[in-house]
């Protein structure tokens, strides 16, 4: 739609970028907001996003090197300074990354990952209107009368102008809703928050998917399957965090 936001003394500011930028402040603000209100100190809190930022990198560096085992760059990838990253072993990562942080610091595993919901969900909102200002993560081929055309170099030619389903903004408007549902309901036992974003936004998902206005493939195995993992992990670790001696 619009990748480049403006040009300035030979200085181009893309959209991308730009929305990045924003999706780090909301991440901040609504994390400092969280801790606030699960009563987590600022020191805590950032010692766990921590965590999460090193668990989604290595996760995401370490799937990408599992799904391309066979290919001669796979291993040299995991020593690469951009790409080589695969996003739902990313994801995987920065649940196990908050809950190992919690585990050796004796804290409440399902309290870490109740902090850390809301911030994911306020950044990946952001971010997918980046995806969508720069044309990248496109739907589906469709007619309907909200169809847009994306002229991005990312998109392959046999899709590149023609009418698609704006998955970015279902994304954006599916995160957004699940953040309102999670910050309005009772927070509940420590968890409930986590389970309640990552269910919310699986179900949506596939729901999509359904509707054939997302893509579906890999996604159809994998959204359950992370469901499945992030449920089992924290009902297996949130009430067995080592006591403080």
């Amino acid at each position: 739609m619009h990748p480049v936001l403006f040009e300035i003394s030979g200085l181009t500011v893309y959209s991308y970028g730009v929305c990045t930028l924003l999706s780090y402040l909301a991440f901040g603000g609504l994390l400092l907001f969280t801790a606030k209100r699960l009563e987590v100190t600022k020191d805590a809190a950032v010692l766990i996003a921590v965590g999460l930022v090193l668990g989604s990198l290595v996760g995401g560096r370490l799937g990408f090197v599992f799904f391309n085992f066979r290919e001669p760059y796979a291993l040299r990838a995991l020593f690469a300074t951009s790409g080589a990253f695969f996003s739902f072993t990313a994801v995987i990562g920065g649940v196990l990354g908050p809950m190992l942080v919690a585990w050796s610091t004796k804290r409440p595993v399902g309290t870490a990952l109740d902090l850390i919901t809301p911030p994911m969900l306020g950044a990946w909102a952001v971010g997918n209107l980046g995806c969508f200002l720069a044309g990248c993560c496109w739907g589906p081929l469709t007619d309907v009368p909200w169809a847009v055309r994306f002229f991005a170099d990312v998109l392959p030619p046999e899709v590149r102008g023609l009418p698609v389903h704006p998955t970015q903004l279902y994304s954006l408007a599916s995160d957004v809703l699940v953040l309102a549902l999670v910050l309005a309901l009772p927070r509940g036992a420590p968890g409930t928050m986590f389970l309640r974003g990552v269910l919310g936004l699986v179900s949506i998902k596939l729901v999509l998917i359904a509707l054939g206005v997302d893509q579906g493939g890999l996604k159809l195995i994998v959204f359950p399957v992370l469901a499945a993992v992030c449920t089992a992990l924290l009902i297996a670790l949130r009430d067995r965090a080592p006591q403080p001696s």
